[in-house]
């Protein structure tokens, strides 16, 4: 792999069956489950960040330290408490500025020495997602919805690979994911739990075409001391 995670990305358990990440489709919550992905993604990122990063912490997931797979019904209640640093509006979800903004107070609360902002120019997407993986950082991305022409519905394709070793592909729009590696030609992320990957040059045609870098791109995290 060109670029990825250094360590082991967040893995779940409920009933022997394992979850590459966290996924709303496991919280009681109706309008989490359909409008919560942004703060799924924001929740993997901190957890992973605390369980893999010097001076990150935070007491909601000290009971994690040292598991290998987490306890789906230990873990999915930290999101309604970690919900309360973010805006979700019902049938809309949240805006990748209310996420990073989100983040950063989140980050500011726990003491994480780093700081969130929305969006980088398409010119340095690429580069920009090598340079937090080469940091250990996932990378909360989304497939936006149409912007400006707001009322069309293009979506961009996930491929995930099946037991039997084939190949499904599923639609996504308006839709959050974290990152966790990438090559010359796919990116890898997690999402509902899951592992899927997307071809670079379709979530490029996607942003440039139908849904800009204003509404689709990704957060990008750096240090407070760089």
């Amino acid at each position: 792999m060109a670029y990825e995670l250094k360590n082991s990305f967040n893995s779940f358990e409920k009933n022997e069956h394992i979850y590459y990440g966290g996924s709303q489709m496991l919280s009681p919550d109706k309008i989490f489950r359909k409008c919560g992905c942004g703060i799924v993604s924001a929740a993997d990122l901190f957890l992973y960040m605390h369980r893999h990063h010097n001076n990150c912490h935070c007491d909601l997931f000290d009971r994690f330290n040292g598991c290998e797979n987490i306890s789906v019904d230990e873990f999915v209640p930290l999101y309604k408490k970690l919900s309360s640093y973010f805006t979700l509006i019902p049938n809309f979800g949240i805006s990748g500025i209310m996420l990073s903004l989100g983040t950063n107070a989140f980050f500011l609360h726990h003491g994480y020495p780093f700081y969130a902002r929305w969006g980088v120019l398409p010119s340095r997407l690429w580069s920009s997602i090598e340079k937090m993986l080469e940091e250990d950082l996932p990378v909360l991305i989304t497939v936006g919805p149409d912007f400006p022409r707001i009322w069309e519905k293009h979506s961009a394709t996930m491929y995930c690979d099946t037991p039997s070793g084939r190949s499904r592909s599923t639609k996504v729009r308006a839709h959050f994911m974290t990152l966790t590696a990438m090559d010359d030609e796919w990116m890898y992320v997690s999402s509902w739990g899951k592992k899927y990957r997307i071809l670079r040059k379709e979530y490029e045609f996607h942003m440039k075409n139908h849904a800009s870098a204003i509404s689709s791109n990704i957060i990008l995290i750096s240090r407070l001391d760089k």
